[in-house]
């Protein structure tokens, strides 16, 4: 009889326990119970009741529909044991169109969302593989805590144009989303557009974030190197299969470098990405301390904008701001820089000059048309090997700008195609190009972020239902 009466209660709780879904419209004339469409909640005010791996949707109505959000809306969390809470877009017809929020009242953050003590959410935008929410620039934020705890938050398939986000702790993705960056600097963003994600936080590894399949564009000056940086202090982190756009907007008011990624952290892996025109260094690894385990691979950095003073650029500066301290277990391989006159290429240790340590490799990267290729001060040695650079037997399919721009090797690249190298230090990290299309496919290597026998893939959406632990 006791077995039965327990076997009873955990079906019970079981039933309990499962996730639900609501929703909020918007559209409605009077909130209901969020159950349905039909007794849906009118605002964001009105959820309450949510429980870890429930699903809330917002209707978009048919054409598009706007909600008005709590300055620093703190929305409920999920859990480790029960999963995230889920705050998306409608897939119903007649609830699919474009979701957007716009700001109610003021704070000293004027952020959309607060992280101070949510965890565990997945904020989805996504309807059949296409954007369907926006964040509009009444918000200085899209995310905002200093708190360093783990986040547990995915970002997917969202458009904004103007919020920063500054957000520390571990265990964010951002996936499939476009955003564009505000034109100041200082209280709204404190000079970077996303920043600070994978500081603090209980561990450091590759993969703890990712930034991945994503658009964002941030404004430069044609002056001096200066313009905004796009990503800022974070760490452990992969990003990939990005297109980072710096573009000209003479409404820029800051007057910092503008770089592409700037950090310190160790555990990054960036590959598969295209930036574009940021003036001062696309890559910017600041070390201030002893720093490892780095991956920079398959990358096309182009910097072609007329009227530019390239004074300042490097497609890479990787180096220490201070003496005394050791770069190990680093890979900078198969990538593509474009440049141009008083643009320079890769430079690693080249600033207060440290130490290389073990397994560090410059290796298969092809510098067009730069000053400088691969440049590098010891003490200690790396293994620096068939790079090439200037101009001659290069070519590529359209040496252009964003969004015409292709840089794979046409015939004519004799001088990268077949002239690679394949050892196990790299084909333990990655086998394939910026395509996807393998390298394997011959004895050699070609260099750059492209093989002449690559094979372009098309790069599924990813489930709705993961979120991570």
């Amino acid at each position: 009889m006791k077995q039965l009466l327990l076997i009873m209660t955990m079906i019970l709780w079981a039933a309990s326990a499962q996730a639900a879904t609501r929703y909020v419209d918007g559209g409605v004339a009077v909130s209901g119970n969020g159950l349905s469409w039909s007794t849906a909640w009118k605002t964001i005010a009105d959820i309450a009741g949510l429980n870890p791996g429930d699903t809330v949707y917002f209707s978009g109505g048919s054409s598009g529909r706007t909600y008005s959000t709590p300055v620093d809306w703190q929305p409920p969390s999920g859990s480790a044991g029960g999963g995230p809470i889920t705050y998306a877009v409608g897939q119903d017809k007649g609830h699919n169109g474009m979701v957007a929020f716009t700001r109610a009242g003021t704070s000293a953050r004027m952020s959309f969302i607060s992280l101070d003590t949510t965890r565990y959410i997945t904020i989805n935008g996504g309807v059949n593989g296409q954007r369907r929410m926006t964040v509009d620039k009444s918000f200085a934020y899209l995310f905002y805590t200093q708190n360093m705890a783990d986040k547990h938050v995915r970002l997917l398939y969202v458009e904004w144009n103007g919020p920063a986000i500054l957000s520390y702790g571990n265990y964010y993705e951002i996936a499939y989303c476009y955003g564009i960056a505000p034109l100041s600097e200082g209280a709204s963003s404190s000079d970077g557009f996303i920043q600070y994600i994978g500081s603090g936080g209980s561990s450091s590894g590759y993969g703890l974030n990712s930034i991945h399949h994503n658009h964002f564009e941030v404004p430069h000056k044609k002056s001096a190197g200066e313009g905004f940086d796009l990503l800022k202090w974070v760490g452990s982190v992969d990003i990939y299969n990005n297109t980072f756009l710096s573009v000209y907007n003479p409404g820029y008011t800051g007057n910092q470098h503008n770089d592409g990624i700037q950090t310190g952290a160790s555990f990054v892996r960036v590959y598969n990405n295209y930036f574009e025109n940021f003036n001062s260094y696309p890559i910017f690894n600041q070390m201030f301390g002893d720093t490892a385990h780095w991956r920079i691979y398959n990358n096309v950095i182009n910097a072609q904008e007329s009227g530019v003073d390239w004074t300042a650029y490097h497609c890479m500066a990787l180096g220490f701001p201070v003496t005394g301290k050791t770069v190990s277990d680093y890979i900078v391989a198969n990538n593509t820089c474009i440049g141009g006159a008083n643009r320079r290429g890769i430079h690693f240790n080249t600033g207060a000059v440290g130490t290389i340590g073990a397994d560090v490799y410059l290796v298969n990267n092809l510098v067009y048309d730069s000053d400088t290729v691969v440049t590098w001060n010891g003490p200690g040695t790396p293994t620096v090997s068939n790079n090439v650079g200037g101009t001659s037997n290069l070519g590529f399919v359209n040496n252009a700008l964003f969004p015409i721009a292709d840089f794979r090797l046409t015939a004519a690249a004799t001088s990268a195609i077949d002239q690679g190298i394949r050892p196990s230090y790299l084909t333990s990290v990655y086998t394939t190009d910026k395509t996807g299309g393998s390298r394997m496919l011959k004895p050699t290597w070609d260099i750059g972020a492209y093989t002449s026998d690559g094979q372009d893939q098309v790069t599924p959406s990813p489930p709705l239902n993961l979120f991570i632990k």
